[in-house]
């Protein structure tokens, strides 16, 4: 995107600053952009949206058939009550044991593998439990939730199909449109000039100073001004220009991601007497 044209150099009003107008193409770019997915290999039974929509985070998108993680929770369940039932005999054999050592009547050499035992089913509860979350984790995740709010794309899936995780191939795309950026190429010879006007003393003080207003492609003005948030660091040695960026408040959604606008910046220059 090049600089269309200088527009003028204009004095604000009395005793105030001048104003160095440009103009710029821009470009509307998402601040947040996710993916929906799946963690699981499964078929998808239901899908929630149509697409268009603005959705919360959160909010259920694709549900998966769950019988599968329906049976392995249940599986789960009876390693836990098993392992339970385990401790609880190892906990009673290991404490009868105990006592008796202490009354001198078990020798050592019973009472360490009765607490060998015991620890063993303390260890063994632990990783049934642990598989028990992992197959709550696991049915949680048959259901396929928003990751952010925004506006969601197309579903990319249909029911029936079956998905796999480890493929990570998108199911539709949410993007939020709140705020978005807006992004656009200076000559960097242009900001170079501009700073020694404004008698800024850094490129990151010059951008301080720097107002946007964007021009919509139907020629009305977009409500919400905005300052730049931060330029490349770089210089494109294809046309020597660098990109700055501005975060822009959108509210009503009407800025969309790969939206031209026309950028104009208003840079306050020192007072004049």
């Amino acid at each position: 995107m090049k600089a269309i044209l200088v527009v003028a150099l204009s004095l604000l009003a009395a005793g105030s600053a001048l104003a160095d107008t440009l103009r710029f193409e821009g470009r509307v770019e998402a601040v947040r952009l996710a993916e929906l997915s799946s963690q699981l290999n499964g078929i998808v039974a239901e899908i929630l949206f149509s697409g268009g929509e603005y959705v919360e985070a959160g909010r259920p998108m694709i549900r998966l058939d769950r019988a599968d993680a329906d049976v392995a929770l249940a599986v789960a369940d009876a390693h836990v009550a098993q392992a339970e039932a385990e401790l609880d005999g190892a906990a009673r054999e290991a404490n009868r044991q105990e006592t008796l050592f202490r009354r001198g009547i078990s020798p050592d050499a019973v009472v360490g593998p009765v607490r060998t035992a015991k620890a063993a089913a303390e260890a063994a509860l632990a990783l049934a439990k642990a598989e028990r979350r992992r197959a709550l984790l696991d049915r949680d995740r048959t259901i396929i939730r928003a990751p952010i709010s925004g506006f969601v794309g197309q579903p990319l899936t249909r029911i029936g199909a079956f998905l796999e995780a480890e493929s990570q191939a998108p199911l539709a795309e949410i993007v939020a449109l709140d705020e978005v950026v807006v992004a656009y190429r200076v000559p960097y010879a242009t900001r170079l000039e501009t700073l020694q006007n404004s008698g800024a003393e850094s490129l990151d003080a010059l951008l301080e100073r720097v107002e946007l207003l964007f021009e919509l492609p139907d020629g009305s003005e977009f409500p919400h001004r905005a300052t730049p948030s931060h330029a490349s660091a770089t210089v494109d040695p294809a046309d020597g220009t660098v990109t700055v960026r501005a975060n822009v408040r959108n509210p009503d959604a009407r800025l969309r991601p790969g939206m031209s606008v026309t950028v104009h910046v208003t840079i306050l220059l020192p007072e004049t007497q």
